[in-house]
């Protein structure tokens, strides 16, 4: 496969990736890839383990862990340093975050039942609660 043939499915491949994508960040990366010549870096993006949100992760980690007082600053090239980094390496593994689970409104039952007094004649007789029953 010719370099040109290998850069342009790269290319589609990460068109695809960004479609519905809203960060600035991940465009910013997709716009530099666009701009690289480097066959053997489009070779690695075809890697179907390799995205290039897996590669934004990555770069946040690894400015993380240089954050001083929550706050890191890196240059340009070095973070396009680690995108390479990490499509040319198979041991990078990005870890999926889990989703938390959801409990529905079914699953909770009141212990004790709630009644609010007013000053209508429907609510004659009904007990009027306090907000101190609820400590």
């Amino acid at each position: 496969m010719s370099t040109e043939d290998t850069k342009r499915l790269a290319l589609d491949k990460l068109l695809l990736e960004i479609k519905d994508n809203k960060n600035k960040s991940i465009n910013v990366i997709h716009n530099w890839l666009c701009e690289q010549s480097d066959n053997d870096l489009f070779q690695n993006i075809l890697k179907k383990d390799k995205t290039i949100i897996d590669a934004f992760k990555y770069c946040t980690e690894k400015a993380r862990k240089l954050a001083v007082s929550n706050c890191a600053m890196v240059e340009d090239t070095t973070v396009y340093q680690w995108i390479v980094d990490y499509y040319a390496d198979d041991t990078i593994v990005i870890k999926q975050n889990k989703k938390t689970s959801v409990h529905s409104h079914s699953q909770i039952t009141p212990t004790k039942p709630i009644t609010f007094s007013s000053n209508n004649e429907e609510s004659k007789g009904k007990e009027q609660l306090s907000l101190l029953d609820f400590l």
